[in-house]
């Protein structure tokens, strides 16, 4: 146990991972064990002690014997200097490839999905990967602002999974759905132990470290989401933890991936009011994804009550490869149906104006209304040239 203690609290040994092929599944469940301690206690380490001189640090880190007998209790590590950001991609054993995004991207992930100036986005550097923790930073997903989530993140979701002590880029994207699906049906209603009264998480046998959300006593609330999303987990950037993106719950932000403990896996006690709720979820209509998944009522959720408010009147930037030409003839599409005169747009540029056209949030005034200002301003000229002819 003395040994034990000695690795986990000297932070200046960072543990690398080699061949253990002799060691039986005992120390490796110990060494895994160990690697995550030493990782949670620097973290927690570097987030309390920002600040402390050098001087405080050594006397504050305990005494320890040789190196060669602290690092004989998990398999063969050595000796580096601290790591300046935090990874568990090993003990976690998944694997996150690089991000493809370049830096025109996230210009237009914050003009698409109206991120406030005040949150920094920033790429990934190249030793960094989704699974890495820079203290004061958080990554996320692309594939979950197209499901409809917005900034601040929703109190909800930061809650539940700071329960679940999960990482929100832990989440797989059709969970996200379920997430998004339950606020836009249930508004304000639900609390935290409503969501883990009707789901529980459970690590996909697929992709290690990530999690989906599934239904207890098979009562799926938000139904019939997609059978599998495709190209999303290299789409990722970093950005900032602050009130802005995380609204009052910043500080209770998990940054940590982790394994989730199964304890946290339980129900919690029934309220007396989750039944009357959750029967009345289940009688609502339109309760399947694509019927949830509209403009029209997200808009009229908590999710976009700050997005409608910063975009209300304004025009949502549209990305710079959209051509604009086929937004127009998009749009005429629309308005008039099929041009007769003007060849018709192809099916990839018909897509193309869809996109563009449905992530734009417009005010059109009234024709009506337009007719009677136009009217309004023709009288009061022939008013003002008949007094001036009178005079």
């Amino acid at each position: 146990m003395d040994k034990k203690k000695q690795v986990i609290e000297d932070v200046d040994v960072e543990w690398t991972s080699t061949d253990s092929s002799d060691s039986s599944s005992d120390d490796e469940e110990l060494a895994l064990t160990i690697r995550r301690s030493r990782f949670e206690y620097e973290f927690e380490n570097r987030r309390t002690d920002t600040g402390t001189s050098k001087e405080a640090s050594e006397r504050s880190r305990p005494a320890t014997t040789s190196v060669a007998e602290a690092l004989s209790i998990p398999p063969i590590a050595r000796l580096t200097k601290p790591p300046c950001r935090l990874s568990v991609e090993s003990f976690l054993r998944t694997s996150n490839p690089r991000s493809v995004l370049m830096e025109e991207d996230l210009s237009d992930i914050r003009g698409r999905f109206g991120f406030p100036n005040e949150v920094q986005l920033r790429l990934p550097f190249k030793d960094e990967r989704a699974d890495t923790v820079s203290e004061g930073w958080t990554c996320m997903y692309t594939i979950y602002f197209e499901c409809g989530l917005r900034l601040p993140l929703p109190p909800l979701l930061v809650q539940c999974m700071h329960h679940y002590q999960l990482a929100i880029p832990q989440l797989m994207p059709n969970r996200m759905r379920v997430f998004l699906g339950l606020i836009v049906l249930a508004g304000v209603e639900l609390l935290v132990d409503d969501i883990l009264a009707i789901y529980y998480p459970q690590e996909n046998s697929k992709d290690h470290g990530r999690y989906s959300m599934y239904p207890r006593r098979k009562k799926q609330v938000v139904g019939k989401m997609k059978n599998a999303d495709r190209y999303w987990q290299d789409h990722y950037f970093f950005m900032h933890v602050n009130e802005k993106s995380m609204g009052d719950l910043a500080n209770a932000f998990y940054p940590l991936w982790s394994s989730l403990r199964n304890e946290l896996k339980k129900p919690p006690p029934k309220a007396l009011l989750f039944e009357e709720k959750l029967e009345r979820l289940l009688a609502l209509p339109n309760r399947e994804w694509d019927e949830i998944h509209v403009p029209k009522r997200f808009r009229a959720s908590s999710l976009w009550k700050d997005f409608v408010e910063l975009q209300s009147g304004i025009a949502k930037r549209v990305p710079s490869w959209v051509d604009w030409p086929f937004v127009i003839r998009g749009a005429l599409r629309r308005l008039f149906g099929p041009p007769l005169f003007i060849e018709p747009l192809s099916d990839e540029e018909a897509l193309i104006a869809d996109f563009a056209l449905d992530t734009m949030v417009m005010e059109f005034p009234n024709p009506k209304d337009l007719l009677a200002k136009r009217k309004a301003k023709k009288e009061a000229e022939k008013a003002a040239a008949a007094a001036a002819a009178a005079l």
